[in-house]
């Protein structure tokens, strides 16, 4: 090969991989701004025993993460009622999204308290997330046993597997099948 041709191959390399990198990052772009579309809401338990509501609401923490939610779920399910709320941030990881839970402990923490973005070390340590890739019409990935054992209730030893579409949130136990399904719509109705 010429050394001329050498540089118009390098060139075109490097052109080639540029747009793929580009590309790619429009993509993670464009799958993360979906998802948040139609991520927040009120979303009410529809499953059998399960008349849990889920609040899920824009809030601003730090304007360099723009994909910050608060997380309120209250209610009762089957027997036992529940209250827990936290912030969930949504972050581009590599071809996937990573959906982070930092609970609150204090049930006085609301979206709109200036304490909102501050978390206590226990709360720090008891954050969990789960890695989301796109699938059918949504977004689904699985938690670990281990993941979110503390940060909210009832998980512990548990893998679940989340399924988030528009207008719809599914948890299902990987061991067991049991389904938590949340519709979004009006907090009013059942």
């Amino acid at each position: 090969m010429k050394p001329i041709t050498k540089k118009l191959l390098r060139a075109a390399v490097i052109a080639a991989l540029a747009f793929i990198t580009a590309g790619s990052t429009v993509a993670r772009a464009a799958a993360i701004d979906n998802l948040s579309r139609y991520f927040a809401g009120t979303y009410r338990g529809v499953t059998p025993g399960n008349d849990l509501m889920l609040q899920i609401n824009p809030v601003t923490i730090n304007i360099d993460n723009p994909y910050d939610y608060f997380l309120t779920i209250s209610g009762k399910f089957e027997k036992t009622n529940m209250r827990q709320q936290g912030v969930i941030r949504i972050e581009p990881q590599g071809d996937s999204i990573h959906l982070g839970f930092i609970p609150h402990f204090n049930p006085g923490i609301t979206g709109v308290s200036p304490q909102v973005g501050r978390f206590t070390s226990d709360e720090l340590n008891s954050a969990c997330g789960v890695y989301l890739k796109i699938e059918g019409d949504g977004f689904a990935g699985e938690t670990r046993p281990s993941d979110c054992a503390r940060a909210l209730r009832g998980t512990a030893g548990r893998s679940w597997r989340i399924e988030i579409e528009p207008n719809r949130i599914t948890l299902k136990d990987v061991k067991t099948g049991e389904t938590l399904r949340f519709e979004k719509g009006d907090a009013q109705k059942k």
